[in-house]
């Protein structure tokens, strides 16, 4: 396979990675000869870099795949290298396709051993030629075979493969002009040529029939050269219009800040058009103004090599910013954190001719721009923005392999066509609004593919058989859709899934038997990998396949669910499966009692709890105990300790001995009885502490019940085999208080657990913040975390279900309550009852009953959201009240009767959504006023006002788009009259240049027409 020269990290934000001190220095030259520097950049003359200096560099861009998806040894791939360039006019020399047909595959960023060149769609670019490659290669004075004719651009040539030994060698000013033009194939790049053609110069056929002095030659007429006298920044706006259009000129634009930047206020000096990475700086400029770089709050100190964006240092020493050695950047990645990016990436982000790897997640990016697919792009990240629409562009585009698109804001509407592009290895597209159906061109097309997460959409149709022919798909997750149908026999028996998730849809009949041929290629290439199926909560049926007992390394089985109605005993060889942790099952259908890991999880009834309960402390009285009266939190759980657990050597006989019946005592004095029901939560924590926790602490140890409130945490969820002989302050996703050593916070959000929250997690007394987010959880929230310092309560995303716990009312320390997506139903809780709320996320549930009135008492709330229920009544005139409340959103409910007028004009509202309900009145004449204190403090926040499909009238406020920073206004499906107000149709339309502008206006043109402005959709 062809080989990249190393991608050194000359600017990178050091989240997870990154090169040392020292390493920083050889590469750019600095603290070291230059002989050092060159000797770290390996094939920079297109030679190939062996696998051992390959290996040897830390600095190398490669995407970031989990361990069991890099499984693919020579064992896996067979594919034949090519190393063909197809728009080069020429073959590859014969010595150069030996040398790079035994390069590893794991050089190339995403690279398959049957991938050995990076394709764009103006053919194919190896890599190797990408990294070795001049500055630009469109210039007009190369012959067919890229030579260089002019010594000038032979000056130019040595100066950039250079680079090494300085990197600002790249700087030095051409003797000859460069104009920036459009290259044919998509990408604006500049393209070299002479400023003026040289007037009078001889022709060569005049030249060799002039006649020939025989006594002395005539000297050669030269021409002086033409010096263009202009003032430099206007040589930069006019060679930057020919870029990015008029928008260079559109005062306050960020193309038209970039260019000021090059042109006036560049720390660095001026950079001369002619300098072959001009366009590069000008770009990260547009980038930095284009979303809110004033407000970016990226980790300076994270790498000390780098320099703030816009600083006087080289741009490939800015934060984030990831070079080749010759200064091309090849990377922008700011980390997994989010650095506080607001607005739409800009167009010009494709005249970075080299970007391979593009990583913004958990940000407010809004767009991506169609110029991205004019960049060799290989790994897009843009998880958890703000993004509504995918650019048609990156159809056909050869050199994407990651795609990561999920937690955006997707409008409802069919998946992007992701089997049109053919080289895609990952797909995260979960938690957005798809509609439609999975295609099954997917299957057929894209036979790289090896990680497909489509979960938390709104699919519909069956789950297509083609699927089953994605060889090398290691995950397939699919929850939390609408999906219908059999599963096909196709499906279970990929031979390299180890993870098949498909809860929460409606599919029927039965599992097929191939079931046991899941994840087969592991095993017969000798390597190991955990399997998991979860397909609870459909609508399955028949006889558990014994074929279950044929999947090696099988350590969790989810098929509980109240309409999954499977028949019949437990099958022994299911029984006797070691590798288990977990398989949950409706009990009173199934009893799977006969497997340690059996987890009974619906109408199973277990023993009658006794009187022992949790209880909240001397002063407060007895809290009865969730496992008392939830069936999901007291099962007979869970699992083995097994090797993973810590160092324990000894099999678990259940005897306690007198000297750690002190221990037990106080254990019991937490849980009850349930302590001495064995295979509970409960029961394996006391065991776990007593008789095999290395650390033994004494009864009288504050700790000691910490410790064991985490463990029975921890095997409540499925998560036991992170339980270590470590301080439990390191166990995953704990936080402790540096001093005290007590927890103070848990953040296992997304780590797919399943089971229940123990009522032990109440004597974690000091605990202030608790995520199980985006996990699969169900039962009740305990009531016991009512004893707790609980100011951040966020469950979002799992199957939890009613009641909502009446000891969190009146706890003055709570802050925040996020339940959205879960399975609450009954009355919204009584919120008012906790004082000091500021956040109430609630959507997306099955709540009924009309909003309280009281909620309008809670001055310090500023989110409310309360989307996708089935609440009804009418908006309380209480919550214009509600003076600092920033996001009110309550669409697709059942609401009716009049919008009172004040609240369009709450001074911090920025988000009003009342979409899809029966609303009726007027839009009320205080819209103007809405969010305007922000602007008063200096700060600008976009502006979304949502009232479709209602039953609005009258005519729309004049003085409707004075609302500033108005950005989205949708009012289709309303019978409104009149004309669009002029305040409206005059104001500026979100494009490339404006963060802030019109973005999107909706209407009913037959009543009210909104072609006025270029924002409009008539629906």
């Amino acid at each position: 396979a062809a080989v990249m020269a190393p991608l050194y990290f000359l600017g990178v934000v050091q989240f997870g990675g990154g090169g040392s001190v020292e390493q920083q220095q050889q590469i750019t030259g600095t603290g070291t000869n230059n002989e050092q520097g060159q000797q770290q950049q390996p094939g920079l003359k297109g030679t190939a870099s062996s696998s051992e200096g390959a290996s040897d560099s830390p600095m190398q861009v490669k995407p970031q795949v989990d361990d069991e998806e890099n499984a693919n040894t020579a064992k896996d791939d067979t594919d034949g290298a090519t190393a063909s360039k197809e728009d080069s006019g020429k073959d590859r020399d014969a010595s150069d396709e030996e040398s790079n047909a035994g390069a590893p595959d794991d050089i190339l960023p995403g690279n398959d051993a049957g991938d050995d060149a990076k394709e764009t769609e103006g053919g194919k670019v190896n890599a190797n030629d990408a990294a070795v490659s001049e500055i630009r290669d469109e210039d007009d004075d190369k012959g067919d075979d890229g030579a260089v004719t002019t010594p000038e651009e032979t000056s130019s040539v040595a100066e950039s493969t250079e680079l090494q030994k300085d990197v600002e060698t790249v700087e030095e000013k051409s003797p000859v002009e460069e104009e920036v033009n459009t290259e044919d194939t998509g990408g604006a790049a500049p393209e070299a040529s002479l400023a003026e053609d040289s007037a009078g110069a001889v022709p060569e056929e005049d030249a060799e029939s002039a006649p020939v002095e025989t006594s002395e030659p005539t000297p050669e007429p030269t021409l002086a050269p033409v010096v263009d006298t202009r003032p430099h920044d206007v040589k930069v706006f006019e060679a930057l219009t020919k870029v990015s259009g008029d928008e260079v000129h559109v005062e306050g634009s960020p193309q038209n800040k970039a260019a000021k930047f090059m042109a006036l206020t560049d720390p660095s000096g001026p950079r001369e058009i002619s300098s072959p990475l001009f366009l590069q700086r000008y770009a990260l400029a547009s980038l930095y103004y284009s979303t809110a770089g004033d407000d970016w709050k990226p980790c300076l100190g994270c790498n000390p090599n780098a320099r703030p964006f816009l600083s006087e240092a080289h741009e490939c020493l800015w934060v984030g910013v990831m070079c080749l050695g010759i200064g091309k950047v090849v990377a922008i990645d700011f980390g997994k954190e989010g650095i506080g990016m607001t607005g739409p990436l800009p167009n010009e982000i494709g005249l970075l001719d080299s970007l391979m790897r593009l990583s913004v997640p958990n940000n407010k990016i809004t767009t991506i721009p169609r110029s991205i697919a004019d960049t060799p792009i290989v790994e897009l990240e843009l998880s958890n923005n703000e993004i509504s629409s995918f650019p048609t562009t990156l159809y056909g585009k050869r050199t994407l392999e990651k795609l990561h698109i999920d937690r955006n804001n997707f409008e409802k509407g069919p998946l992007p066509d992701f089997s049109a592009i053919p080289k895609l290895q990952h797909i995260q597209a979960q938690y957005n609004s798809f509609t439609g159906t999975i295609q099954p061109s997917i299957g057929t097309r894209l036979s790289k593919l090896r990680n497909l997460d489509l979960s938390f959409n709104s699919l519909t149709g069956t789950i297509p058989p083609e699927l089953g022919r994605l060889e090398r798909l290691v995950r397939l997750d699919l929850d939390n859709n609408k999906l219908t149908g059999e599963i096909s026999p196709d499906i279970v028996s990929m031979s390299r899934l180890i993870t098949l998730s498909a809860s929460n849809n409606m599919l029927t009949g039965t599992l097929p038997a191939e079931i046991g041929a899941l994840a087969s290629y592991w095993f017969r290439n000798g390597l190991s990998r955990d399997k998991v199926i979860r397909l609870d909560n459909n609508r399955l049926s028949g006889e558990l396949p014994i074929e279950l007992s044929d999947i090696h390394n099988l350590v969790e089985v989810s098929l509980h669910g109240p309409e999954n109605h499977f028949v019949g005993p437990m099958p022994q060889a299911i029984c006797e499966i070691m590798t288990l942790s977990v398989f949950s099952m409706d009990c009173s259908v199934v009893d799977c009692s006969c497997t340690v890991a059996c987890q009974c999880i619906g109408d199973y009834s277990p023993p009658a709890a006794d009187e022992d309960a949790v209880t909240t402390g001397e002063d407060e009285g007895p809290v009865a105990a969730d496992h008392a009266n939830t069936a999901d939190q007291d099962k007979d759980v869970t699992v083995t300790v097994e090797e993973e657990s810590g160092p324990l050597e000894e099999e678990n006989t259940g005897e306690i001995t007198d000297a750690t019946d002190g221990i037990m005592s106080v254990l019991k004095g937490i849980s009850g009885k349930s302590i001495e029901r064995e295979g509970s939560p409960a029961y394996r924590a006391a065991q776990w502490i007593v008789l095999f926790d290395p650390l033994e602490r004494a009864e009288d140890d504050p700790r000691l019940v910490q410790r064991y409130c985490l463990a029975t945490l921890f095997y409540s969820t499925g998560l036991h085999r992170f339980l270590n002989d470590a301080d439990e302050c390191t166990w995953n996703g704990v936080i402790c208080d540096e001093n005290t050593r007590m927890v103070v916070g848990i953040n296992l959000q997304g780590q797919k657990l399943i089971g229940s929250i123990p009522a032990e997690i109440g004597y974690l007394r000091y605990l202030k913040s608790l995520d199980l987010s985006n996990n699969n959880l169900g039962g009740t929230i305990p009531k016991s975390l009512g004893q707790t310092e609980i100011e951040h309560l966020v469950l979002s995303n799992n199957s939890l279900r009613s009641p909502f716990p009446e000891t969190l009312y009146n706890k003055k320390s709570i802050h925040q309550i996020l339940i959205d997506r879960n399975l609450f139903t009954g009355s919204l809780p009584k919120w008012a009852l906790i004082p000091n709320l500021t956040h109430i996320s609630a959507f997306g549930n099955n709540f009924v009953g009309s909003l309280d009135p009281e909620l309008g008492s809670l001055t310090n709330l500023r989110v409310f959201l309360v989307s996708s229920n089935q609440i009804s009544g009418s908006i309380p005139e209480e919550y214009t009240n509600l003076v600092n409340l920033e996001k009110f959103e309550i669409a697709e409910n059942m609401l009716s009767g009049e919008i009172p007028p004040a609240l369009f004009g709450l001074p911090r509202l920025t988000s009003l959504s009342l979409a899809n309900n029966h609303l009726s009145g007027k839009i009320g004449r205080l819209v103007r006023n809405m969010g305007s204190d922000w602007s008063k403090e200096g700060e600008r926040k976009r502006k979304y006002v949502r009232l479709e499909n209602n039953y609005l009238e009258g005519r729309i406020p004049d003085d409707f788009g004075e609302v500033e920073d108005l950005y989205l206004v949708t009012l289709h499906g309303n019978s409104l009259q009149g004309k669009m107000p002029e305040s409206i149709c005059e104001l500026e339309v979100a494009s490339s240049g404006f963060s802030f502008a019109l973005y999107k206006l909706t209407s009913d043109c037959g009543n009210v027409d909104c072609s006025c402005s270029k924002a409009c959709q008539c629906l």
